[in-house]
Formats: structure tokens, C-alpha cells, sequence
């Protein structure tokens, strides 16, 4: 579920537990436990705004080498 919800926030920019629970057809508690590993290993980043946590992938590829 891991790979899958990570290829699922990257495509998208930023998702929310619920929409990618809908979108990946799991329930929301598998979401919330994969999203916890990947922000707990930096593979996705929380955005708060208010009640409402979004999920993104930080672009690395756009990096400026020194």
C-alpha cells in the first residue's frame, strides 16, 4: 500500500487521507498507518491548513547542483 499511495501523492500533488483511501480502495485507517511510515521516514511531507492535512512528495528533481 506504501508504493502505491506514494506513486498515488506524487502524481497528484497533494491528497488527503480520505481521497486517496477512496482512490486506492482501502480503508482509511490502512491510509493513515502508510502515510504515518512515509512522513516518519521523509518520503512525504504534511501540509496543515486549518482541520484539513494534505500529503505531498517534495520534487527533488528540480534540485540545483552545486
Amino acid at each position: 500500500v506504501e508504493g502505491r499511495l506514494l506513486r498515488l501523492v506524487a502524481r497528484d500533488g497533494a491528497v488527503t487521507t480520505r481521497q486517496a483511501a477512496r482512490s486506492l480502495g482501502v480503508s482509511l485507517r490502512t491510509v493513515q498507518g502508510a502515510m504515518a511510515q512515509l512522513v516518519e521516514r521523509g518520503d512525504c511531507s504534511l501540509d496543515r491548513a486549518g482541520r484539513r492535512i494534505a500529503y505531498r512528495v517534495d520534487d527533488t528533481s528540480q534540485a540545483i547542483e552545486p
